[in-house]
């Protein structure tokens, strides 16, 4: 099983592969989090399948044309993929 972090608008969402087909979202922290994951798997952001749900998500995004949503992921979502010590 294989697991990647992506940042949104709504926090780090956490989604999980299994044979290359999704298979968990969870946002951090939620009640029951990451319940059915196996202590096995892998940290990898390059599979298809993530790949695709982050373009999705992105384009729903656009789809809904709020210009505050906009402003946010463009001066704000960036720095949710920094680690404490790369914040400026």
């Amino acid at each position: 099983m294989e697991l990647t972090r992506y940042a949104s608008p709504l926090g780090t969402i956490f989604l999980a592969a299994d044979n290359g087909a999704l298979a968990g979202l969870w946002l951090e922290e939620q009640k029951y989090f990451a319940a059915t994951l196996d202590e096995a798997a892998v940290e990898r952001d390059d599979l298809p399948v993530f790949r695709q749900a982050a373009a999705q998500t992105a384009a729903a995004m656009d789809a809904m044309a709020l210009p505050e949503l906009d402003y946010f992921r463009e001066h704000f979502l960036p720095s949710y993929s920094l680690t404490l010590d790369e914040l400026e």
